[in-house]
């Protein structure tokens, strides 16, 4: 019964969730804010994805152990390493070098600037902000399609191209638009 793996999943990141929510004093959104109280994009990045992969974690976890296997899954992806080691690396090289060009002055933060999610500091919209966040989306997507897929063929006993045994990888082509598109834009203030 893949519904209640689903459930599970949910119930994981609503935990996280609502951890979040006591940690941030009632307001977890703003985890993904920056150090100037605007939203941040590598941030956004970050949670989101982590939420997503607690989530099939916990999916087919609860699957695998419906069906009698009670063993941590085997293994973490190479890709769902590097998006998530890639997205954390990114949030703090971006602080470090945002911070360091401002304190030499090759940057000048504007006071009480707009920037946020999908705009720059002035408040324009950002082109390589939103190419991320909708490359991002268009990831998560697939994953959790194929997520799905994956819950699906454990709770049925089935297999998905050969194995259910632990987290599917996300797709490879993919991965080589985002990595691009990050290492662009890793030396911008975002």
């Amino acid at each position: 019964m893949p519904g209640l793996a689903y459930l599970f999943g949910v119930g994981v990141v609503a935990v996280a969730v609502g951890v979040t929510f006591v940690a941030t004093g009632g307001k977890p959104w703003t985890v993904i804010d920056g150090a100037d109280g605007r939203p941040s994009t590598s941030k956004f990045q970050w949670t989101i994805w982590t939420a997503v992969v607690l989530f099939a974690y916990s999916a087919i976890y609860f699957s695998r152990a419906r069906n009698g296997s009670w063993d941590a899954l085997p293994n973490v992806p190479p890709n769902i390493l590097l998006v998530m080691g890639f997205s954390t690396t990114t949030m703090v090289v971006a602080k470090g070098i945002t911070t360091q060009y401002v304190a030499n002055g090759r940057v000048v933060k504007p006071a009480g600037g707009q920037g946020g999610l999908l705009s720059d500091d002035i408040g324009q919209s950002d082109l390589s902000k939103v190419q991320l966040v909708m490359w991002t989306l268009l990831a998560i997507g697939i994953y959790l399609a194929i997520v799905v897929k994956q819950v699906s063929a454990v709770a049925t006993g089935s297999s998905v191209q050969g194995s259910n045994v632990g987290l599917p990888d996300i797709d490879s082509s993919l991965m080589v638009r985002w990595a691009s598109h990050k290492a662009d834009i890793s030396g911008r203030n975002w």
